[in-house]
């Protein structure tokens, strides 16, 4: 397998059906996400060395709507480096992205308003 310390990601969601909560840390690893709450997420990370196929990147979402969110990985970049930045400077390789999509369903959303106080 692969190895690789620092990746790039551009990654695209259906905001009309998901919000972005955010990403699971990942021990020895710095992660940066930029939400644009229009549907673009720009994945930075750097730190202990990863395996290509086996380390995930699990990013969170909610239902904001019922229907079918499509969450793609519209681009990637892996490599070796030190941090995030110097990853981008390199021009690092494109990675290969075997399976881009994946489709969320929103089956049900609900929504609760509570009026007054709440006592013990």
């Amino acid at each position: 397998a692969q190895t690789y310390n620092v990746y790039a990601l551009k990654v695209t969601y259906d905001p009309a059906v998901l919000i972005y909560v955010g990403i699971a840390e990942k021990a020895g690893v710095t992660q940066t996400v930029t939400d644009d709450k229009n549907g673009n997420l720009t994945i930075l990370g750097y730190g202990a060395a990863q395996q290509c196929g086996e380390d995930e990147i699990v990013l969170n979402f909610t239902g904001k709507a019922a229907g079918a969110g499509v969450v793609t990985v519209a681009g990637a970049q892996v490599g070796m480096a030190e941090t995030a930045e110097q990853q981008a400077a390199s021009q690092a390789a494109d990675a290969v992205v075997l399976s881009a999509d994946a489709i969320v369903q929103v089956d049900n959303v609900y929504r609760v308003n509570l009026d007054g106080d709440i006592h013990r």
